[in-house]
């Protein structure tokens, strides 16, 4: 890990939302990302028990990914199609 990166990133963070995570401006964001569903989402697609089941853990990733939106629309398919492919094996 670069942890001169990292303290810039974190420089560049605080700068734009000085008060971080609690800054008005950022919860803004966090709205508009719905976090709170997806991590339910991935707490109940990756429980213990689902991990018996392969394929639904592979479909739950894709699930995860495709409602994702933090990923780039280009990037979902690729990964569909990479996870998909993988079960081929």
């Amino acid at each position: 890990m670069n942890k001169e990166r990292l303290r810039e990133a974190q420089e560049r963070f605080f700068m734009k939302y000085p008060n971080g995570f609690s800054d008005p401006q950022f919860l803004e964001q966090v709205k508009k990302h719905k976090i709170e569903k997806m991590r339910n989402l991935a707490a109940d697609s990756f429980s213990l028990e689902q991990f018996e089941n392969p394929d639904m853990i592979a479909d739950s990733m894709i699930k995860i990914v495709v409602q994702s939106s933090m990923i780039s629309i280009f990037e979902k398919p690729r990964f569909r199609d990479c996870v998909k492919g993988m079960n081929q094996c």
